[in-house]
């Protein structure tokens, strides 16, 4: 046995141990940056979590949250927001100067890297009232298809179900806004019970000029897209881990966490809410759990 090499293992292994435990206890020092209580519908236990929990003690939820464009239709196209546009993604610090008409643009913007910057997530907000009401108009619109026959009866009152589900079943975290100062983000959206602040990864997408869903055409343009957060999954402590179980008899109300209209498969409310708070590096933990008396 080399002894040498085994020792330099352990050392690295110590090493790494001790700058995650440093980091997490800088995350939690002094006062939180945002303090907030959700449900299940933000933070439902992760499926991966349930299934292995036969071989391991870990358990951990996972952040739910939404972007105003996760719709059965958009009026625009499903690239991303409205509000990131051009000039935030130019904020940013993408290089946006070569023209739209240059032949060489698709290869340019195509390859062009994502970049980790902060996010603004509002939760129950104007956003979400929002986006509710864009998915009533969808289904207007949906109702007025079906006479033309580019929507079936079968379709339209499928839509028209999850739509009549969204409001006691649809996670209620929206993003709204990115930035790469989060001191700066934090003036603009100073509520700290309704906005959370954290890292996230977002790319440059080029769109191609097209027709919407009504038929109007949109011409190209660059919008930017959250990919996704940098921390989605929240350990669970081993304090809480019990009664969380016990609460969800292993099991989630999601079955896909990556379909952002999962919530069709299963209409159930939220079961519990969960406190969390974010810390000097934008970092979530988890301080209670308690069960809902209204959950089915």
């Amino acid at each position: 046995m080399n002894w040498r090499r085994l020792g330099a293992s352990i050392g690295l292994l110590v090493l790494t141990n001790a700058v995650v435990l440093a980091g997490v206890a800088y995350n939690r020092s002094g006062e939180p940056d945002v303090e907030i209580t959700l449900t299940e519908r933000e933070v439902p236990v992760s499926l991966g979590a349930f299934r292995r929990r036969d071989e391991d003690t870990g358990l951990a939820l996972r952040l739910r949250w939404q972007s105003p464009n996760m719709r059965w239709r958009s009026e625009t196209h499903e690239s991303g927001p409205a509000w990131f546009d051009q000039a935030k993604l130019e904020a940013l610090g993408y290089d946006c100067s070569i023209p739209l008409s240059d032949p060489d643009t698709a290869l340019y913007y195509d390859r062009q890297l994502p970049r980790e910057v902060y996010v603004v997530l509002e939760y129950e907000g104007q956003a979400w009232t929002a986006w509710l009401k864009e998915w009533e108009r969808d289904l207007v619109f949906a109702a007025a298809q079906v006479a033309t026959g580019k929507v079936s009866q079968k379709d339209l009152e499928r839509h028209r179900q999850v739509y009549e589900r969204l409001p006691k079943t649809s996670a209620r975290l929206m993003a709204i806004d990115v930035g790469n100062d989060p001191v700066q983000l934090r003036q603009r959206y100073p509520e700290l019970h309704r906005f959370i602040i954290t890292r996230a990864q977002v790319r440059l997408v080029l769109v191609r000029e097209g027709n919407s869903a009504t038929g109007k055409p949109y011409p190209a343009h660059l919008r930017g897209r959250v990919t996704h957060l940098l921390t989605e999954e929240i350990h669970v402590p081993y304090e809480w881990q019990s009664e969380l179980t016990r609460i969800t008899e292993g099991k989630s109300i999601y079955k896909n966490f990556w379909n952002p209209f999962d919530w069709q498969a299963d209409p159930k409310e939220p079961r519990y809410e969960v406190t969390l708070r974010y810390g000097r590096r934008h970092e979530p933990w988890i301080t209670a759990v308690r069960p809902l008396t209204t959950a089915l």
